[in-house]
């Protein structure tokens, strides 16, 4: 797993390679060091809009160590409430899940913004007031293909929520996913990506970091090579759908960030996936 300042390290050979559109990979091993990038990449002056690309690419051809690793082991709100076009979203302050009860135990939640393979959105945290969920809403159904009606606001009320309406990651958890040492991908499963697209290229200042993953099957080193290839093959099929390439960032987590136990095969199906993070889409247009 790489430290931080490793990741920085990475980041500011980018920034140094840039001009010469040289491929650099970023493979780390944590949620954390991947929120480690995003910051990093703003603190190096990487624009993201920029036409040039730090990507690492699916390789061209595998010599079977690197493909086949996984296989080794065989195994207080306003009392006015602003008006939505939503239907899934509710249009009056009582009808907002947690509504204007009393106080909640304990602190405010964090907020968090999954995108589904089918372009829905659900919003989970807490929001102070109604104004604030109503702009959070506005801001998603600007960016999302479904509009407004694919935003699914679980969001609750707590006097201690942070009124601002910028947002870290928004995260499509599982993207797509792979066959066991495959990294190819199954065109007929790559809704999840087509929405990423659209996304992507219909917004430009929108920007996404790519992250491979793996289960935990063979040598941890060989199935971080095995996430990235899979992180770089979905790069490439973005860029396919007219995304431009210095929209993204790619990053392999190899088997160290799971989304489920690799204990059981299904799990384990989870887990040999690629992860997209939006960066910027919960921010109204024009401002970054």
């Amino acid at each position: 797993m790489l430290a931080g300042g490793l990741v920085a390290a990475n980041l500011l050979l980018i920034g140094l390679n840039l001009a010469k559109h040289d491929l650099v990979t970023l493979s780390f091993g944590s949620s954390d060091e991947t929120e480690a990038v995003a910051g990093a990449a703003t603190d190096a002056g990487i624009d993201p809009t920029a036409s040039t690309v730090a990507v690492i690419p699916a390789a061209d051809d595998t010599d079977g160590t690197t493909a086949g690793a996984e296989s080794a082991d065989d195994g207080g709100a306003d009392e006015q409430a602003s008006p939505t076009t939503a239907s899934s979203v509710p249009t009056t302050i009582d009808d907002w899940p947690g509504g204007r009860g009393p106080v909640p135990d304990g602190p405010a939640e964090a907020r968090l913004a999954v995108v589904a393979t089918d372009g829905s959105m659900q919003l989970t945290g807490s929001a102070p007031d109604w104004a604030t969920v109503t702009k959070i809403v506005q801001y998603a159904g600007e960016k999302l293909p479904g509009g407004p009606d694919a935003v699914d606001n679980q969001l609750t009320w707590h006097p201690d929520a942070s009124s601002s309406t910028q947002w870290g990651d928004v995260v499509m958890p599982d993207a797509v996913t792979f066959d066991v040492g495959s990294a190819e991908l199954d065109l007929a499963s790559t809704g999840g990506l087509d929405v990423a697209a659209q996304v992507l290229t219909e917004h430009p200042s929108v920007f996404a970091i790519v992250i491979g993953h793996a289960d935990n099957r063979g040598d941890d080193t060989v199935n971080a090579e095995l996430a990235a290839q899979r992180a770089g093959v979905v790069v490439d099929y973005l860029i396919t759908r007219g995304v431009v390439p210095g929209q993204i960032v790619v990053a392999s987590a190899g088997e160290d960030d799971p989304a489920a136990s690799n204990a059981t095969e299904e799990g384990r199906a989870l887990n040999r996936r690629t992860e997209i993070q939006f960066k910027n889409l919960l921010t109204p247009e024009g401002r970054r």
